[in-house]
């Protein structure tokens, strides 16, 4: 049974439990019906009355009240409540109501409660609901504990029934008023029950027509009459045995304990999916998935419309203002905007305050709750945020075991979300995983609109806009047209009469929307008390702070705010030590930061290291800051950070990185105000660098100094120093690769006018290419440098003659051919590679080339030119046939570049009958020049000739090679696979051990020479055909980075 939505009402304090006497008629009970027919029995009492109500006023008009009640006291009194049952009265009830007399169910809730258990029986008790400290008990028909003629006695006719219903009116008004707030659990009734439906058709002559849910637990399921009763009473039954229905109501509700964070649950639709972390590695604690406490921390009203954005459940009461927005990005997310292409990456944009963040959180709940998505954050301060395609395979497949074991739906899509402008680097890294992932995957950040930044994104993004990912902009800084100010207007009204906010009236918030225009500073006027402008209430309240440490807090936390960054509370105390010239503890700075300037500044923990951040709850309060306390102090506290921060410490080794790196030397490519000028942040940098000589601080100074001087002398000292390993071990580490393309690329530039009319054999130049090279060893994915190796090799073809600008191209395609085939994570080096590769070869005059080609081979024997050629045919006009000819022609020459034969064996493992035994020829010519080292795609093409043609040792070496080197996320990709007469061509053998869900191996193969057992995901195979250890199958053969794998596997 799938009760999600009423475990998710009970586990929130948001329905009230409605017990009836099945709740004990088999543990010394009894039902209605029962109980009326034992008194009948033991006082042999018969008439022909049918209603219980009139038969037990019969019987104490004919035997005597106080008779009667001791016989139904009697026969109540060992009433009890037993596992797993019992177990309900355990769980967190708005409020419990019984129409039982006797005490099974307040001895249980004394016994299982946390909270204080309140019985209210009378209707004379005071009464307050929704206490967090207690849980009321209410018995609407009497305790068998009073005595007979007593308020709060047992109600047995329905004289007293009436009676009651007057004294008690205080009681009833509890329920209505429930009614008409929480949802309601009835258990222990039953169809026949009249009391039941009494009480539904109270409520609802009472409250109206019911907005919340009733559920109702029964034995059997309705009939058709009793069906349409229930669904007129918006009452949701369900069939189920008590006793599996507690076990599972409360293993449901105890996932929902937002309290209990030994769990790690993951949200899918209004389900919580219980995962184990230790199947998914170090998931967790890299990455930020939203969990189940995400969506359920307390946060104030006030602090939400300020811009504390810390928790979901704000979206999930429906705080938030429905604009149209929410649903554009989520018709984007859903393929269903202008009925077009599935856009799998969408942009907020707007000015800071137009409501981005708050249109993409309300979009993400709404994903999550009613589409079944998982959430995940990308966090302003990581260095590496998004997953690779292995890890969330790993994550997902954890995910998809507990749904199946809880017996829960799984998940339809995958959404990631910034609230801050993502670099090309993160931009590029979510398309190749989207484009791996099963599931739909989405990306939604914020940006600014019209930035130099967003436009460098679109290049990005638009590079693939004839697939299936484009973006979509959804614009958050609009005109609103007369209906939206109406709605907004009237929206302001009622959150102000909701959280009890200062009362405004109509004709004032129309005036504020017209003058402010924009949301934020919108909702900061109306709901203060004495509506004024943003800028002059954070003005006046900074003012009035009278501690002045608490203002400095305030200023440091608004810094890196400002760049869309949190700061950790380490980082944040010794800053402050160094500002105000004072020890302070950790509590005091939690005192000054969290307590002091809670005005301004708001805390969040990390969930994946648990670790405590600070910041002022919007980057637009942050840049209003920022303005009030001047671009001196800016620099000031910049400074002190650089002064105190530690290195060693993962953590603020990764926030320095976004704060010095990624928000300060990168920043010009944003587009927007720059809070840190680049003499600051130099000031800082240096500072730094002479405390604890990061190889990143040293590296990033020089790119910072080379910006600010192009020719600046110090700049090359610097790289070499960074070349150096640091004595010390730092958390803020980089590849020395990096360092060496950046030392070659700024030794290019600042001596380029005197090295372009030098031969590419100059001492000088070739220095420079050779740091290209070198930093390339064991780090063959810095596709950067693939780009200036490539870049000065074009350089260097200006005034240079005809022979060899074809040489110094050649060269030019066979560095960046062998970049391409590493830029899996990296479209932005993908999209400059091929940039470079199609300005170099456009530039040659084809008719030309065909002359001074012909004339190198006739004359010198040379084959490059038809090189160039069929580089031109292959790359510039995708013409395979044509680039093949000029290819052979060049092999026609007693020397040719040693990228011609590579690049064949390419072009003919995409044909539909690709000649094996030939390219076996030139597959062992390549492996005895001793001019060419093999790259993993070489080494993967080799291996494949090799295994069809039954090499099966040179096979496993270059598979071996290729599985190695090339990038990750192609290592069990199948771009190729062995095709005959224009099909992929069938196999055959023997299904062998082991098999698994998620493994198979084909043993008994007819591949020649192939010594290995053949690998097959049963996962995606045909589910109609049942695989069986020992089945006599067909397969086809594909080739992966690590070795062939078997596809389309069928019985024989």
């Amino acid at each position: 049974m799938n009760i999600s939505d009423i475990a998710a009402a009970v586990a929130t304090r948001k329905c009230a439990l409605f017990a009836g006497a099945g709740l004990t008629a088999d543990s010394g009970g009894s039902t209605w019906d029962e109980l009326v027919n034992s008194i009948k029995n033991k006082l042999t009492y018969t008439s022909p009355l049918k209603d219980n109500f009139q038969i037990m006023g019969d019987m104490c008009e004919k035997y005597g009240y106080e008779k009667v009640y001791e016989l139904v006291k009697d026969k109540l009194k060992h009433a009890k409540i037993e596992t797993p049952v019992s177990n309900l009265t355990g769980l967190p009830w708005f409020t419990v109501f019984t129409t039982n007399y006797d005490l099974a169910l307040e001895k249980s809730l004394h016994k299982n409660q946390s909270l204080n258990v309140r019985i209210i029986s009378t209707g004379k008790e005071f009464v307050l609901t929704g206490l967090q400290s207690e849980i009321l008990c209410v018995k609407l028909m009497g305790s068998l504990d009073i005595p007979y003629g007593q308020p709060g006695s047992m109600v047995l006719d329905s004289g007293d029934l009436t009676v009651a219903m007057v004294e008690r009116s205080k009681i009833f008004d509890i329920l209505a008023s429930h009614a008409a707030n929480v949802s309601f659990l009835f258990i222990g009734y039953s169809f026949d029950d009249n009391l039941f439906f009494q009480i539904l058709d109270k409520l609802i002559k009472e409250i109206g027509s019911p907005k919340n849910t009733y559920y109702a637990i029964f034995k059997e399921a309705p009939d058709e009459e009793k069906t349409y009763l229930l669904g007129r009473r918006n009452v949701e039954w369900i069939v189920a045995d008590l006793d599996s229905f507690a076990k599972e109501l409360s293993k449901q509700v105890a996932l929902r304990n937002p309290d209990d964070l030994t769990l790690k649950r993951i949200p899918i639709g209004y389900d919580v999916v219980p995962i184990n972390p230790t199947k998914i590695g170090s998931f967790l604690s890299v990455y930020n998935p939203v969990l189940f406490e995400d969506l359920e921390g307390d946060i104030s009203a006030k602090m939400f419309f300020y811009g504390d954005t810390n928790s979901f459940k704000p979206f999930g009461n429906n705080w938030h203002f429905q604009r149209k927005e929410i649903k554009d990005v989520i018709d984007v997310v859903l393929n269903k905007k202008d009925g077009d292409k599935h856009s799998l990456i969408v942009k907020v944009e707007g000015r800071p305050g137009t409501g981005r963040t708050f249109i993409i959180l309300a979009a993400v709940y709404e994903l999550i709750k009613k589409h079944r998505a998982i959430a995940i954050k990308i966090p302003s301060y990581s260095v590496n945020p998004i997953p690779n395609p292995e890890e969330i395979e790993e994550f997902l497949e954890e995910i998809k075991r507990a749904s199946e074991k809880n017996r829960i739906k799984g998940p339809e899509r995958l959404v990631f979300w910034a609230e801050f402008t993502l670099d090309r680097e993160y931009i590029s890294q979510f398309k190749n995983l989207s484009a791996e992932c099963k599931y739909p995957t989405s990306l939604i950040f914020e940006d600014v609109k019209h930035s130099q930044m967003s436009q460098s994104i679109n290049q990005i993004i638009r590079k693939d806009e004839t697939q299936t990912n484009y973006p979509v902009s959804i614009d958050a800084d609009v005109d609103l047209s007369a209906e939206e100010k109406k709605d907004l207007a009237q929206y302001i009204l009622d959150i102000t009469r909701k959280h009890k906010f200062q009362e405004i009236e109509e004709d004032e918030v129309y005036t504020i929307i017209d003058e402010e225009k924009t949301f934020l500073p919108i909702i900061y006027r109306t709901i203060d008390p004495t509506k004024r402008s943003i800028n002059r209430i954070l003005q006046e309240n900074f003012n009035s702070i009278p501690d002045p440490d608490t203002k400095t807090c305030i200023s440091i936390c608004a810094l890196t705010k400002s760049l869309d960054l949190d700061m950790p509370i380490a980082v944040l105390r010794k800053a402050l030590i160094k500002c105000v010239g004072k020890p302070l503890s950790y509590p005091d700075t939690f005192e000054i930061a969290v307590e002091k300037g809670n005005m301004f500044i708001k805390e969040s923990i990390d969930s994946r290291t648990n670790y405590y951040f600070v910041s002022i709850y919007h980057s637009l309060v942050a840049k209003h800051i920022i303005e009030i306390i001047g671009q001196s102090k800016i620099e000031e506290y910049l400074l002190s950070i650089a002064q105190t921060v530690d290195l060693r410490s993962k953590i603020e080794a990764d926030f320095i990185s976004c704060l010095f790196i990624g928000k300060g030397v990168h920043w010009e490519e944003r587009g927007t105000l720059r809070p840190l000028t680049e003499k600051g942040l130099c000031e800082a940098l240096s500072d730094l660098k002479n405390r604890q000589p990061a190889r990143p601080i040293i590296h990033h100074l020089a790119r910072l100094k080379v910006k600010i001087n192009p020719e600046d002398e110090e700049v090359i000292p610097l790289l070499e120093e960074a070349l150096v390993d640091p004595i010390e071990h730092y958390a803020l580490m980089e590849r020395k690769q990096n360092v060496l393309t950046t030392l070659a690329k700024i030794k290019w530039e600042q001596n380029k006018k005197t090295l372009l009319d030098k031969p590419r054999s100059d001492p000088e130049i070739q220095e420079i290419i050779g740091i290209l090279c070198e930093a390339r060893e064991n780090a063959n994915d810095n596709i950067h440098s693939y780009v200036i190796h490539a870049r000065i090799l074009c350089d260097l073809c200006r005034n240079k003659d005809e022979d060899e600008k074809m040489k110094l191209i050649n060269e030019a395609v066979d560095v960046i051919n062998e970049g391409l085939s590493y830029c899996v994570y990296n479209l932005e080096g993908e999209q400059r590679l091929n940039y470079i590769l199609t300005k170099s070869t456009s530039e040659i005059d084809p008719k030309r080339a065909k002359a001074i080609a012909k004339e190198l081979l006739n004359i010198k024997k040379d084959g490059s030119g038809y090189y160039t050629l069929a580089i031109i045919e292959y790359y510039n006009n995708s013409d395979l046939e044509e680039a093949t000819l000029f290819l052979e022609e060049a092999m026609n020459g007693d020397t040719y570049p040693p990228g011609v034969i590579p690049l064949y064996i390419e072009i003919f493992l995409q044909d539909d009958n690709p000649p094996y035994e030939i390219l076996l020829g030139y597959v062992d010519q390549l492996s005895s020049d001793i001019r060419f080292r093999d790259n993993w795609k070489l080494a993967y093409h080799k291996a494949i000739i090799y295994t069809i043609n039954g090499r099966y040792n040179d096979a496993v070496k270059y598979f071996k090679h290729s599985y190695r080197k090339s990038p990750k996320n192609l290592q069990r990709k199948v771009p190729i696979f062995w095709m005959e007469n224009g099909r992929r061509k069938t196999h055959r053998g023997i299904i062998g051990l082991p098999l698994t869900r998620t493994e198979g191996y084909i043993r008994s193969h007819n591949i020649s020479g192939w010594k290995d057992n053949i690998f097959f995901d049963p996962r995606s195979q045909d589910k109609k055909t049942m695989l069986k250890e020992g089945s006599f199958v067909k397969f086809e053969i594909g080739f992966s980075p690590r070795g062939p794998r078997a596809f389309d596997v069928r019985i024989e």
